[in-house]
C-alpha cells in the first residue's frame, strides 16, 4: 500500500506543477506582449485588466502551496480532496480569465457593434 499512496503523492504533486506550468506560460504570453489585449478589445480597462492579471497571481500561489504542502505532509495530513479543489478552481480561473478579455469582442460580433 505504501508504494500507491506515493504514486498518488507523486501524480499530486506533477498535476500542480502541470497547472504552474500553463499559468506561467499564460502569464509570460499575456506580458510579452504577443497577446495584444488592445486589439482584441480596445476596452479593456478596469475591473477586467485587474481580474485578467491578478487571478493569475493568486492561483500561482495557490498551485505553489498546494505542491510544497504535498511535498512536506506526512501521509496522515495530506488531503488530496483539496489538491483538487484547487485545481479545479484553476481550470475555472482560466476560463473566466480568457472570458473577460473574449467576451466583449464576443457581444460585438453577435450583436452588431463592429
Amino acid at each position: 500500500m505504501g508504494i500507491l499512496i506515493k504514486f498518488f503523492k507523486a501524480t499530486a504533486i506533477l498535476s500542480d506543477v502541470l497547472h504552474l506550468a500553463v499559468w506561467l506560460i499564460w502569464i509570460a504570453i499575456c506580458a510579452s506582449g504577443i497577446l495584444k489585449t488592445t486589439e482584441i478589445d480596445p476596452d479593456f480597462s478596469g475591473w477586467r485588466v485587474m481580474l485578467f492579471y491578478g487571478l493569475p497571481g493568486v492561483i500561482v500561489l495557490l498551485l505553489l502551496f498546494d505542491a510544497l504542502r504535498l511535498w512536506f505532509a506526512s501521509e496522515q495530513h495530506r488531503m488530496l480532496w483539496l489538491s483538487m479543489l484547487i485545481r479545479t478552481i484553476s481550470v475555472v480561473t482560466l476560463i473566466v480569465v480568457v472570458g473577460c478579455l473574449i467576451a466583449p469582442t464576443l457581444h460585438r460580433i453577435y450583436y452588431g457593434n463592429l
